[in-house]
């Protein structure tokens, strides 16, 4: 090795010997895997320009990358990176919709969540193979709002009186995951410990939709997972919102503040409004007391803030109240979220991963694993669990 090439590589350790890899590849290989990029064993050998074999496979698995591409030449290395970014990119566009409010997610602070999703879209395509394209693909994009929200109904066939009418807005909840996924779209929730990579601090962003003629997907994301601080409501309206956004062919992550005191002016953003609280159902609304608020909660099954919202665009409510309400409405939850810090969130690991994975593709791999389509190990490698395990199948079958 001589001095004019040394900057450009690293030394890797192998047994009592070093062999030379270039330390570009290295970084580029990386640089797309956030999960990976931030460790102190990715940034120790960055700075030191050596790394153990061991370390550079356990990276390697970590970051789903062949350990041996880090031997390649550049021209092969460089055609791998396309060819993963072209499968990755025909999901989703690389870029935020911001609806009032900050975010800042990139692509690769989820690169592995999308990939994740993708393998599901093109396993469901594989093993279904009459199902017809998605008509949520298929709407009109040029009409007016009412129009536009009737047509994304209609089209699913979604009943959202039948919603209304569940008691709880969990079970509210439930039914329209369950009608989504009946329509194949499916719906997946951010879940610690289930996902293949962990979702940095400071990341910013509600979902995103990944594209799919066959098979769009919905991904909800939380930073807290507790249903205080990730409440039912939200979640709703956050799948609604997506749902829009794959009609009018926008498939990148999201990001709305639902704590502004202004109605949000985003074409998307009121046509999920529209879905949720039609003009027509909530037009001549008396408000009178929060608990009208509430109330209305209850039936539209959004929470009082996007009820409070919604009235305030539709001119129903007047602004001392609206003011009073927020305010009372901000200061409960800020109590709320106190108080549960205070009690450990709990979920098992089973929920988990069902949670992660879609209760749709779930149930298919357990269907498809009890015909003899795939092995009991593929199975677990499907749903995210690397050993081979009968105890672990079982469990996800009691729980579906």
């Amino acid at each position: 090795m001589n001095d004019s090439n040394s900057d450009n590589l690293m030394s890797v350790a192998i047994d009592a010997k070093y062999v030379y890899i270039d330390l570009e590849i290295f970084k580029k290989l990386f640089e797309g895997s956030s999960h990976v990029y931030y460790l102190s064993d990715y940034q120790r050998a960055i700075a030191e320009r050596k790394i153990k074999i061991s370390k550079l496979i356990e990276l390697a698995r970590k970051a789903r990358i062949p350990y041996s591409l880090f031997f390649a030449p550049q021209k092969i290395v460089d055609a791998n990176i396309r060819h993963n970014e072209q499968l990755l990119f025909q999901g989703v566009d690389n870029g935020l919709i911001s609806m009032a409010g900050r975010g800042n997610v990139e692509i690769k602070d989820i690169n592995l969540i999308v990939k994740d999703i993708r393998k599901r879209q093109f396993f469901l395509a594989k093993h279904n193979k009459g199902v017809p394209d998605n008509p949520i693909l298929h709407l009109q994009k040029e009409q007016d709002i009412q129009t536009h929200a009737r047509n994304i109904l209609k089209a699913l066939n979604l009943d959202m009186d039948k919603m209304r009418g569940y008691k709880t807005k969990e079970n509210a909840y439930k039914f329209l995951i369950d009608e989504l996924e009946r329509a194949n779209i499916l719906i997946s929730r951010s879940q610690r410990g289930a996902m293949p990579q962990a979702i940095k601090e400071g990341v910013r962003f509600s979902g995103i939709a990944v594209k799919h003629k066959k098979y769009p997907a919905i991904f909800l994301y939380s930073k807290d997972e507790s249903d205080i601080a990730d409440p039912t409501g939200r979640r709703i309206f956050t799948i609604i919102l997506l749902l829009v956004c794959m009609s009018l062919d926008h498939f990148s992550p999201v990001s709305y503040d639902s704590k502004l005191k202004s109605p949000i002016e985003v074409r998307e953003y009121i046509i999920a409004e529209e879905i949720l609280m039609s003009r027509e159902m909530i037009d001549g609304a008396v408000i009178e007391s929060i608990d009208d608020i509430r109330n209305l909660s209850s039936i539209f099954k959004v929470t009082p803030s996007m009820v409070l919202m919604r009235l305030k665009r539709l001119q129903l409510i007047d602004s001392d109240k609206f003011e009073r309400y927020f305010e009372q409405l901000d200061d409960e939850r800020k109590l709320a979220i106190a108080k549960s810090r205070n009690i450990p969130f709990k979920i098992n690991e089973t929920t988990r991963i069902i949670n992660y994975n879609g209760r749709k593709f779930t149930a298919s791999v357990l269907q498809l694993l009890s015909t003899g389509t795939i092995s009991h190990g593929e199975a677990c490698r499907l749903l995210g669990r690397h050993r081979k395990s009968t105890s672990f199948i079982e469990q996800i079958g009691a729980a579906l």
